[in-house]
This record gives C-alpha cells, sequence and structure tokens, in this order.
C-alpha cells in the first residue's frame, strides 16, 4: 500500500484508499466514508471564509501600497519611500517567524515576499539604474527565493512561478525581439509552454512520492491551466497565421501539445484521478478543433451564414461528447475507489 502524507485532507478518494486498504469492519467502513461524502458543515466554511478573506485583504492592502506610493511620490523622500517599504518587509517577516504555520503566519510571508518587487521598482525609479523591467522581476525572484524554499508553501511558489512568466515575457519582449528583430510570438510561446510544463510534471512526481505539502491539488491545476493556456495559443497562432507566425515550429508544436495531452489524459485518469484535469484536456483540444475548422470553414471554403451554422454544430457536438466522456470518467473513477472489505481479498 503507498503510503498517505500524514497531513493530507480527508476527501472522498482518501477515505475509499484508506478503507480499501485496512481491514475495517464494514459498518466502520461505510461510516467513514458516509463521513468523506457529507457536505461542508460550519467549521469548513468559516475555514474556507477565514483563508479567502486573508487573501483578499492581502490583496487590497497591497493595492493600497502601491496607489499610496503612487498618489504621493513627488511628496515622499527617497529615505521615506524605501524606509516605510523596508520597515513593511522587516515587520510582516517577524510576524511570519512568530506565527509559523498557521493561516496568517503565511500571509504575513507572502506579504513580505510580494513587498520586496514595489522596494525595487522604488529603488529602481529614485537612482535611475537604467536596468530592464525584466531584471526587476529577476530580481524579485532572486531575494525572495530562500523564503519560498523554506516556507515550503503552494502559494508562494505559484507566486514564484508567475514571476518567472512574467519575466521571461519581458525578457522576449524588450532583449530578443527587440535587439534581433523578432516580430513572431509562436516562438516565445513554445518556450514558455516548456517553461510552465517542467514545474507542473516535477510537482506531481514529488506529490506521488509522498511529499505531504505538495498534496494541495489546486496549485498544479493552476500549472495545467497556465500550460495548457501557452500551448492552445501556439496552436491558434499557427493556424490562423501559419505562413508569417509558426514558419519551422509547426511539428514542434503540434507533437509537444500532443504530447501534453496525451500524458495528462493517462495521469489524470489512471495515476492521480483528476476530473478537473480531464475537462481542461478536453477544453483545449475543443478550442483548436474549433479554431481549426473555422479557419477552413471561412478562410479555404469562404462559407458564411452556412459556416456559423457548421460551426455551431461542431461546438455542441464537442460539448456534448466532452460532456458524456467526463460523466462516464467520474462513474468510472468513483467504482475505482469503491472501499471494499478484506473478504473481498484487497491487499496492500
Amino acid at each position: 500500500m503507498e503510503r498517505e502524507p500524514h497531513n493530507q485532507t480527508f476527501t472522498l478518494a482518501v477515505a475509499r484508499r484508506f478503507v480499501a486498504a485496512s481491514e475495517l469492519p464494514p459498518e466502520v467502513a461505510e461510516a467513514l466514508v458516509a463521513a468523506a461524502e457529507a457536505p461542508p458543515g460550519a467549521s469548513d466554511w468559516r475555514s474556507f471564509l477565514s483563508w479567502f478573506l486573508a487573501f483578499a485583504g492581502v490583496a487590497l492592502a497591497l493595492s493600497g501600497v502601491i496607489f499610496f506610493f503612487a498618489y504621493n511620490w513627488a511628496a515622499l523622500g527617497k529615505f521615506s519611500k524605501l524606509g516605510l517599504l523596508e520597515f513593511a518587509i522587516v515587520a510582516a517577516a517577524l510576524g511570519a517567524w512568530r506565527l509559523g504555520d498557521r493561516l496568517w503566519g503565511g500571509v504575513l510571508l507572502l506579504i513580505a515576499v510580494v513587498l520586496v518587487g514595489p522596494l525595487l521598482a522604488v529603488y529602481g525609479q529614485t537612482y535611475q539604474t537604467g536596468a530592464d523591467p525584466y531584471e526587476l522581476f529577476l530580481g524579485w525572484i532572486g531575494l525572495t527565493l530562500p523564503w519560498v524554499v523554506l516556507a515550503r508553501s503552494p502559494a508562494l511558489w505559484m507566486f514564484s512561478l508567475v514571476l518567472v512568466d512574467v519575466a521571461f515575457v519581458l525578457f522576449w519582449q524588450q532583449v530578443l525581439a527587440a535587439r534581433h528583430d523578432i516580430e513572431r510570438n509562436v516562438p516565445a510561446m513554445l518556450a514558455l509552454t516548456v517553461l510552465n510544463t517542467s514545474p507542473w510534471a516535477l510537482w506531481e512526481l514529488l506529490h506521488r512520492r509522498g511529499i505531504a505539502w505538495l498534496s494541495t491539488r489546486w496549485a498544479p491545476r493552476f500549472m495545467g491551466v497556465v500550460t495548457n493556456a501557452t500551448f492552445v495559443w501556439c496552436l491558434v497562432l499557427m493556424i490562423v497565421d501559419e505562413a508569417r507566425q509558426a514558419p519551422g515550429y509547426d511539428v514542434s508544436i503540434v507533437f509537444l501539445s500532443l504530447g501534453i495531452v496525451a500524458a495528462s489524459v493517462h495521469v489524470y485518469r489512471n495515476v492521480i484521478p483528476d476530473l478537473f484535469m480531464l475537462a481542461l484536456s478536453s477544453a483545449s483540444v475543443m478550442t483548436v478543433v474549433t479554431v481549426g475548422v473555422g479557419r477552413i470553414l471561412f478562410s479555404g471554403m469562404d462559407a458564411e451564414i452556412g459556416g456559423v451554422f457548421v460551426l455551431g454544430l461542431l461546438v455542441v457536438a464537442q460539448v456534448a461528447g466532452a460532456a458524456t466522456w467526463l460523466r462516464s470518467e467520474s462513474r468510472r473513477m468513483n467504482h475505482l475507489q469503491q472501499p471494499m472489505s478484506p473478504r473481498d481479498g484487497v491487499t496492500s
């Protein structure tokens, strides 16, 4: 039996795997699964609202910090600007250290990490360092990386991944595209796809090895959404403007996209059952197919009203087919995770 992380969230899938691999009496097994199937209670809603309101408050507070400096820029001296931000970062970091793994400890550490960016921006504007914007994001990543590594927080890792993506996009626009007269966006999106696929695959691999803090599901779903968005955008650019946008990249884009979709379907059907990720793969395929057929109808065949009618029928058929497949996958996942008693011959 594969050992579950000791602090994994008690979900229906976890309860069923535990029951299937243990020797519990049938009535105890049924009660355990029933408890997992129960709708969220008052304590669950309080926990959700605590997290939601905490991070909403953080977002509003950080927005207030940025607008405060923007509005009072001329009235503040350089030491006031830097001193206020440095004081806020130190206070947030000390608060996170004192509170530890509790909710507000993570929130304060996120505040400290986010405020490093405005501090670098204020420093660059005050002393006119001449650094490009992508260098600000690289410095932001480098300065906060020790906190991110030590905290083992999915939220901080996802924030760092967003910084990496923004730094890469700015580097492409300000250095590669500007200096080498590159007008095509496909190579950048292709590289961005690879950049986001790697941590996504690594996250799921380490999750399978039982690292407890990687058991959350929203983080790999976030990386999956970003990865699918980038390769779908590559394919759309290739379809709508193939001659200019994707010379020499079409084969790489197609094979990489097919590989990502096939791997996702295999992993999230058989290894880590996740209906959301299967729905994401379906949406990606439907988007590309719809754009491809639309290009054939409207650019290749000059269809107008008839093309709109055909494209509408295609969308309806795809949605119906995807919904049918996802319903069957949901039933299959539930069947595979049904609790079994020791009399059924379950072994670990």
